[in-house]
């Protein structure tokens, strides 16, 4: 096969990879969680595979099951001291008298349609708009597809469930199965390329999740300081910033999101307060506690954890989401990141002869030379 065919079916082969990781995403997002899991978990793998008593030495899988049952303890624990809060907080939530939210917020409302109306050149009310959407949304056979779709959400999650933990137990145990899978339809010849693409993908991949992670704590954790400020109660506030920090993971619709659900929350809350003297302050205070925290996230979190970990370009990581976002929802927002930078360091290893790749990849070389340089 001459040159000019070889890279044909490269290239071929790229093309087929990246519509295989779109169609399978759910699939890539289990491997991906089981082998993020599976490198947080290694060291303690390690550690309980170098114990010994007298004789007895714990044995790898025995040591893997172990790891698996921490990381488990350690979600069950979060879920635990977490589920109470959330619970009264949407026991509250019941037992509002919506007749009396509709009726506070009917001046308000009718001033903003007055605005709207003056706007546009004609009558505008924003209570009957919602009121139609939501009928459209809510008919008998939109209904019953919900329903189907949060049935069919709950067998997708235990499926979740079962699926990353069976792969976190055999990466954990194993922990060259995943490179063994892959060298099993790699050419002897590239053997070297994919263990070098391997390392860098694996470290990049830690680094990133590690900082979305991080992201979301410090979300977290800003955001119950300002909620703190502003005046809302603890518990609503602590609900509210983990809601909202657990949405950050999805790129710019998360953050969207949380901020409306919060406000909503805050709304539902506080509805017996004075509208013009309190209600209203704190609503905007609240949404300015969110704006606030967005722009550090923006300004300052994103580019550290996107320069650092992945080395891409913010601009280029915004098409790529939006591309992402419009090929597969939320999901694709998810995965765009990490599947970006394999794909980069994959180009790098073997495509790096192209003018394109060698810019797509420019901050992968420069850290992968400067890291040969300081070895």
């Amino acid at each position: 096969m001459g040159r000019v065919q070889k890279y044909i079916a490269a290239f071929l082969g790229i093309g087929l990879l990246i519509f295989c990781v779109w169609y399978f995403s759910a699939i890539v997002a289990y491997i991906l969680i089981a082998l993020v899991l599976s490198f947080m978990g290694r060291p303690l793998v390690e550690v309980l595979g170098s114990l010994r008593i007298g004789k007895f030495k714990i044995p790898r899988a025995v040591a893997a099951l172990i790891t698996l049952l921490v990381i488990w303890i350690v979600f069950i624990l979060f879920f635990y001291y977490l589920t109470p809060l959330v619970i009264n907080e949407f026991s509250a939530l019941r037992d509002v008298n919506y007749q009396e939210v509709s009726t506070k917020l009917q001046e308000p409302i009718d001033r903003l349609n007055w605005l709207l109306s003056s706007f546009y050149g004609e009558e505008i009310d924003i209570v009957t708009l919602l009121t139609q959407q939501l009928r459209s949304v809510f008919t008998s056979k939109n209904t019953m597809g919900i329903f189907n779709s949060l049935t069919s959400s709950v067998a997708s999650l235990f499926v979740a469930l079962f699926s990353i933990t069976f792969m976190t137990f055999f990466f954990l145990k194993d922990s060259g199965l995943f490179m063994k899978g892959v060298r099993t339809f790699t050419p002897q010849e590239y053997e070297t390329h994919v263990d070098d693409a391997f390392g860098s993908i694996k470290k990049l991949l830690v680094r990133y999740f590690s900082g979305v992670f991080l992201e979301s704590v410090i979300i977290f954790i800003l955001l119950t300081i300002g909620f703190h400020i502003v005046g809302i109660p603890t518990n609503t506030a602590l609900v509210i910033a983990l809601l909202a920090g657990c949405l950050n993971i999805i790129p710019y619709l998360g953050p969207l999101t949380g901020a409306i659900l919060g406000i909503l929350i805050v709304l539902l809350n506080n509805v017996n307060l004075p509208v013009y003297e309190s209600l209203l302050p704190l609503l905007g205070f609240t949404a300015m506690t969110f704006a606030i925290v967005q722009l550090i996230d923006n300004m300052i979190l994103q580019p550290l954890i996107y320069s650092s970990s992945v080395y891409a370009h913010p601009m280029e990581i915004f098409l790529l989401i939006l591309i992402a976002g419009s090929l597969a929802g939320p999901v694709g927002m998810i995965l765009a990141v990490p599947a970006y930078t394999i794909l980069r360091v994959v180009g790098y290893e073997f495509f790096a002869q192209y003018s394109v790749v060698k810019k797509l990849t420019k901050g992968i070389s420069y850290k992968r030379n400067e890291g040969k340089g300081a070895r």
